[in-house]
């Protein structure tokens, strides 16, 4: 993706946009400038250089401001809020939010108004990124250069992308993707939208053609505080003005108060109830399944990946597809030969001609996501079932012992190990696991520290029978240890383990 958007803007277009929050560009700007070209955008302080745009925004842990007086100092120009303190001093440029402005000037280097680039955007605690993957793959068809922003990467087509370091990345950062995707003459992005960037304001500058909502779950309480609130946010965005088609999967309590509040239409689907139902029909690391329309039409399809949650996932993006224009029999078509999802269920293949146990690496990290996991897993039958898992650090810590009582209720052997434990202190993590358990459970417990000693561990004792699951790290391939982040992959040291018995 490429790493830089060219100025294509004038300082008189920026004023012109500025004059309707009834505040101007500086005298010493318009001076140095000569009306010319608008200097490169910067959000990070640390990239800015003599000359760039800084916009000042405040942050969850750092507001932007703090750094305006050094900035100038080494002549980048700034962007700040007229109601903050450092709206007084000279040179700079106050607006009424600096968020909208950097917003239409990001619609504006991406060359949003010039080109139709149909957004769709994708909310909800679990399989967020299991939609927009399989979405992609559906559009593939009739748009090879449609984009994809999300967990795993961000890319434009099917091949290789950018390793994502957020979900939904900041204004700046979506907007060179869709800059690429544009140049690439893809005509579809298809996104992951997280609370967190919702709340922040970080994908509001798109006009979203289709979104959809999946379901809610207890995760990022740390940040939102209770359930309420965190579904406010999400149904905050589903709901406004402007978007193009709704999905909302109403199997949740959730799903159903939001569709029975909107203003706008929009389409319903669920197993239990919905515009749409699904119908299961067969389950296992294939499944068949049917979509039965309230007005009986229907819509048989086989979709390769295994658990009623990627059910739900590949629905919603089936249903995307429809209001996106693809006819049913395209859909059905390459709905039957997606590729998987990396670290979603994933199962690393042993050596030619040797029988190894299975392994299936997944990204679960909520209770939520524990249920889907075993609850995917029903069909497979295996003679033992191993866990090897942890829970991540200066995170929420109230889900931590509800994941562990979940994972030993369904696996034989669990090994709890670190995941990602950043600042927080191990034990104080691996006491929040193991609280709630009982001394039966207990002693179906070992715990190993060191993630990759684990699972070496369980796999030198897995029988050719068994089912081993590495359950946390899914598509991640680092591990943080306090402020150190170091390679790990898992696939990686499962092969080695293998090629070493």
């Amino acid at each position: 993706m490429s790493d830089y958007l060219a100025p294509q803007l004038s300082v008189s277009q920026l004023k012109a946009h500025c004059a309707a929050q009834v505040l101007g560009i500086p005298d010493s700007w318009r001076i140095a400038l000569n009306e010319a070209e608008l200097p490169k955008p910067v959000l990070d302080s640390r990239d800015a250089r003599p000359g760039d745009l800084f916009f000042a925004l405040p942050g969850t842990r750092v507001d932007g401001h703090q750094f305006v007086p050094e900035l100038q100092k080494r002549g980048v120009y700034c962007v700040v809020s007229r109601d903050h303190e450092f709206a007084e001093h000279e040179g700079l440029l106050c607006v009424e939010d600096p968020r909208r402005v950097l917003d239409w000037l990001a619609a504006e280097l991406a060359g949003l108004a010039q080109h139709e680039l149909r957004v769709i955007g994708i909310t909800g605690t679990n399989g967020k990124t299991s939609t927009c993957w399989i979405l992609q793959q559906l559009l593939g068809g009739i748009d090879p250069s449609c984009g994809l922003c999300g967990t795993i990467m961000q890319r434009v087509g099917l091949g290789t992308g950018t390793v994502a370091s957020l979900t939904t990345p900041d204004t700046l950062t979506l907007a060179r993707l869709a800059q690429d995707v544009i140049r690439a003459g893809g005509r579809h992005l298809v996104m992951e939208v997280s609370s967190h960037a919702i709340d922040q304001q970080r994908a509001g500058f798109f006009e979203y053609a289709a979104v959809a909502f999946l379901n809610l779950s207890p995760e990022h309480l740390d940040y939102h505080g209770n359930m309420e609130d965190y579904f406010a946010v999400k149904a905050g965005w589903i709901a406004l003005p402007g978007h193009g088609s709704r999905i909302v999967c109403v199997d949740s309590r959730w799903g159903s108060t939001l569709a029975d509040h909107l203003q706008e239409p929009c389409v319903t689907y669920g197993e239990a109830a919905g515009q749409w139902r699904v119908l299961p029909k067969s389950e296992g690391l294939e499944q068949r399944f049917v979509l039965q329309h309230e007005d009986g039409d229907t819509i048989e399809m086989i979709l390769p990946l295994p658990g009623r949650h990627n059910l739900q996932n590949a629905t919603a993006a089936v249903l995307l597809a429809l209001e996106l224009g693809l006819s049913a029999e395209d859909v059905k078509r390459r709905l039957s030969t997606i590729l998987p999802v990396p670290g979603r269920m994933e199962r690393v293949s042993p050596p030619a001609g040797e029988k190894r146990a299975l392994v299936l690496i997944d990204y679960a990290h909520s209770p939520d996501g524990y249920e889907r996991l075993f609850q995917a897993l029903a069909g497979i039958k295996r003679t033992r079932t191993n866990i090897v898992f942890g829970c991540g650090g200066d995170r929420d810590r109230s889900k931590r012992a509800v994941m562990t009582c979940i994972a030993l209720a369904n696996a034989d052997q669990a090994w709890i190990t670190l995941d990602n434990p950043r600042s927080e202190d191990p034990g104080q993590i691996f006491d929040d696991m193991l609280k709630a358990l009982t001394e039966e459970q207990l002693r179906r417990v070992t715990r190993i520290e060191d993630r990759q000693a684990a699972i070496q561990h369980v796999l030198a004792q897995a029988g050719s029978d068994d089912l081993v699951l590495l359950v946390g790290k899914g598509h991640e391939r680092y591990q943080i240890l306090g402020s150190e982040k170091s390679y790990f992959n898992e696939t990686e040291i499962v092969r080695a383990c293998w090629e070493q018995k």
